[in-house]
């Protein structure tokens, strides 16, 4: 170490804003109504949630993950699977008294498989999904503590195939569930939503441990920051959102070690009777923490930053219990890394029972510098019943 003062000093020195956005948030806090000496007027509501989701697909390639098909491999080998991985099961929880309080916990199947030959696919274990809770400061706004949906591009396209993972991940559809501190403020017309997060990169593969692990984000000692703000009329919603963060990649041989992530994101639904489009677009720089495409790389003794532009559409007709659906993703880094996906299908809900019938087919193209452009396309059926 040398004489100077600590990274850490300029980094709260010159960079106020996660100070204030925490001052802010217990400032908010100590307004709450005291609940001190009152017993609940209410007991805790708590109810059970969830479905069970059958798939079986199709593959012409080798897509990965085979059972969720996010990008395509040059590989031509062709598959066929079922599986219930993508099952969910929930609880949420609601109290009402002196201070309003909620949340959830929620969970799927999609962790990690057993490793005995003959149960491996059967061996699924749970995986956390959300886990939080909230406490209302007033009629309008709120806090929330836990792992939730990122601030950033809030919205996902519908699909039965990918549940777990959503569409057009990695092809356009920024998205993740991350532990953070959030405030929200909502009115009939607007929406604003400020956060302080974990600052996941995204960048390591980390080995499958109990430990957690730490990473170019994490060694920065600053949260990444979101916010949103969004307006609503007439069934129609505009929003638009950002994220910054600061990456440290504690590489010695580094002349400079620190750069930075952001994003910036439109997204949109619009309504009209049977007829509903939505989508986002989006620029950003190293956003593989929202799984994008695009990652830090090391040039001599240099980072390099590595941008990204992508967006996805999807436009939904409903008529009696059919949705018909046709979307598509694209995302192209400038690495030269690019996926396109194209999907198209049907959902039917049965009226004297809560299950949902789906089929999908959907088209995976991939592009890597110096590699064969790989293909896929898949033919999806899902089954669904949900609860209660």
């Amino acid at each position: 170490m040398d004489d100077k003062k600590p990274t850490a000093y300029y980094r709260f020195r010159y960079r106020p804003a996660t100070v204030w956005f925490t001052v802010f948030v217990i400032v908010s806090l100590l307004h709450l109504p005291s609940a001190r000496g009152q017993e609940q007027e209410k007991p805790t509501r708590v109810d059970l949630y969830g479905f069970v989701l059958f798939n079986a697909a199709y593959n012409t390639g080798s897509p990965q993950p085979v059972d969720i098909p996010v990008t395509a491999t040059a590989a031509e080998e062709g598959s066929f699977i079922m599986t219930a991985r993508q099952t969910r099961f929930g609880i949420r929880f609601r109290h009402d008294a002196a201070i309003h309080a909620g949340g959830g916990i929620e969970l799927d199947l999609w962790g990690l498989l057993g490793s005995a030959a003959s149960g491996g696919p059967t061996q699924s274990a749970p995986r956390a999904r959300l886990a939080y809770f909230t406490l209302a400061l007033d009629d309008h706004s709120s806090v929330l503590f836990g792992q939730y949906w990122a601030v950033v591009a809030p919205l996902n396209p519908n699909s039965l195939s990918h549940v777990s993972v959503p569409l057009f991940s990695s092809g356009g559809n920024l998205w993740n569930r991350i532990p953070q501190i959030r405030y929200t403020f909502t009115s009939p017309f607007l929406t604003l939503e400020a956060a302080a997060l974990r600052p996941f990169a995204g960048e390591e593969t980390p080995a499958v441990t109990q430990s957690d692990y730490l990473g170019s984000g994490e060694y920065s000692r600053l949260p990444f920051l979101e916010a949103r703000g969004a307006v609503s009329a007439g069934g129609s919603v505009l929003g638009i959102s950002g994220r910054w963060g600061l990456l440290d990649a504690r590489e010695a041989v580094l002349e400079k070690s620190e750069t930075t992530t952001y994003a910036v994101a439109a997204d949109a639904q619009f309504r009209v009777g049977p007829l509903a489009l939505s989508g986002e677009a989006f620029v950003a720089q190293n956003n593989r923490g929202l799984f994008g495409l695009a990652g830090t790389t090391v040039q001599g003794r240099e980072i390099k930053n590595v941008r990204a532009l992508g967006g996805w559409g999807q436009l939904s007709y409903t008529a009696g219990g059919f949705v018909w659906l046709a979307g598509a993703g694209i995302e192209d880094a400038e690495d030269g890394i690019r996926n396109i996906s194209v999907v198209a299908g049907g959902l039917y809900n049965v009226n004297t029972v809560p299950v949902t019938f789906a089929l999908e087919v959907g088209w995976i193209g991939a592009d890597r510098p110096s590699q064969k452009a790989a293909y896929n396309t898949t033919i999806n059926f899902a089954a669904r019943y949900s609860f209660p």
